[in-house]
Formats: structure tokens, sequence, C-alpha cells
């Protein structure tokens, strides 16, 4: 998202939903563990849990990390209701 793209969202609004990026956050050393586990590199693995890539590689990376204790934070938080009428 450029800021300042959009007329109706002030440059500060857009700057915290700029940082509550989508990411998986793995204990220090996972991500060499993963990296073996899986037969790539570390820049891979890094990669995938950024959500900065979305192969197939990289969704099975995340799932793994998952499965391995880490926890997905930042995204967009699921709103079930809407305040709109």
């Amino acid at each position: 998202m450029v800021r300042g793209s959009n007329p109706r969202l002030p440059t500060t609004i857009i700057l915290i939903l700029d940082s509550m990026k989508e990411r998986i956050v793995v204990e220090y050393g996972e991500v060499n563990k993963i990296a073996e586990l899986m037969g790539c590199t570390n820049v891979m693995v890094s990669h995938a849990l950024a959500f900065r890539k979305n192969s197939k590689l990289a969704r099975s990376i995340r799932k793994l990390a998952i499965e391995r204790g880490g926890s997905k934070v930042g995204g967009n938080p699921q709103n079930t209701s809407s305040h709109e009428k």
C-alpha cells in the first residue's frame, strides 16, 4: 500500500496497518531446524514465515512451524460482525 494513496485514510492509520503484517514467530534456532527438515535454505524459511512467499514449499514450512510451536501474529483480525448499516 502506498502511503497517502487512499484519501480516506490518514497516513497514521496506514502506518499502523502496515506494521500489522502477518507472520509466524518461532523460537530461536527453529528456522535452522525447519530449513534442515524441509531441505531448503534459512532464507526460504524466513520468507515463508514472513508470508513473502506463497509456494507449496512456503505453505508446508508455515504448517511445520505451527506444528513445532510457532505462533501466527499480526495480519487482519477476523471480524465476525459489521458495524456498517
